[in-house]
């Protein structure tokens, strides 16, 4: 997967047509302004961006802040034989370690 041009952000894998979406809407109320959302986190050698996230959710994700019940953790999955490419953007209950939102990448 190549990063996108007409995004600001060079490591930018986000599509055009989800640039503009939080990908925990599904999960529970946005709030915030979008941002880039790096997994692995940029401190843990993250440079990637699969997904955009409102402020709240990426707060809830990357600080284990705990809002409506729910603690947030996200990750990428590489499926087996997809030749080491990333395939999955999820998003689990820190909890009980259920996926509320996966979206392919």
């Amino acid at each position: 997967m190549k990063a996108r041009l007409d995004c600001d952000y060079v490591q930018c894998m986000v599509p055009p047509e989800r640039h503009q979406i939080c990908a925990a809407k599904q999960i529970g109320y946005c709030w915030g302004p979008l941002g880039h959302q790096h997994t692995p986190k940029r401190s843990q050698g993250g440079k990637a961006c699969w997904v955009m996230l409102c402020a709240g959710h990426a707060d809830m994700i990357d600080n284990g802040v705990k809002t409506a019940g729910l603690r947030l953790k996200d990750e990428v999955i590489v499926w087996p034989n997809d030749e080491d490419e990333p395939s999955n953007y999820v998003i689990r209950d820190r909890n009980t370690d259920e996926i509320l939102r996966s979206i392919e990448l």
